[in-house]
């Protein structure tokens, strides 16, 4: 049963992400685990940081993916503690653009889960960086998460 609903954001400062040519990869600075979204997985991640809320995008489906799917990727995402419900802000809807948007969506929404740099990333400063500087940025937690 899928009952996540509301405004959803990064877990904490510790998870970053950043859009490559479309696909998005995260980054769980506290534990050195990296994450491949797909492009249809990127764009829901993008959607659901901008505030719209889980339940409207696990409505969308298209042509090489359901609603179900969505379901279930958003629910891995909270699984994967990379986000987590926001209590403090209100959830928007969805601009009928997005819906239409979609619908060219080329797959289905998947994340890949990689922990064989764990070990140099966790040893790496770069996340002490000003973000200025370099990737990644982490942004200020400002919000309290459910």
């Amino acid at each position: 049963m899928f009952d996540l609903q509301g405004r959803y954001g990064v877990v904490s400062q510790d998870v970053v992400h950043e859009d490559f040519e479309g696909e998005c990869v995260m980054l769980n600075l506290a534990s050195g685990t990296y994450y491949a979204l797909s492009k249809t997985a990127s764009q829901l991640v993008t959607h659901l940081l901008n505030g719209i809320a889980v339940e409207e995008l696990s409505s969308l489906s298209g042509p090489a993916f359901q609603a179900g799917e969505v379901q279930t990727f958003l629910a891995k995402l909270v699984d994967l503690e990379l986000v987590a419900p926001i209590i403090d802000m209100p959830a928007t809807k969805l601009a009928d653009s997005v819906r239409e948007e979609a619908r060219s969506w080329p797959d289905c929404p998947t994340i890949e889960v990689y922990d064989d740099l764990a070990d140099l990333i966790l040893a790496d400063p770069i996340h002490d960086t000003d973000e200025s500087v370099g990737w990644p940025a982490v942004a200020k937690a400002n919000r309290k998460i459910a």
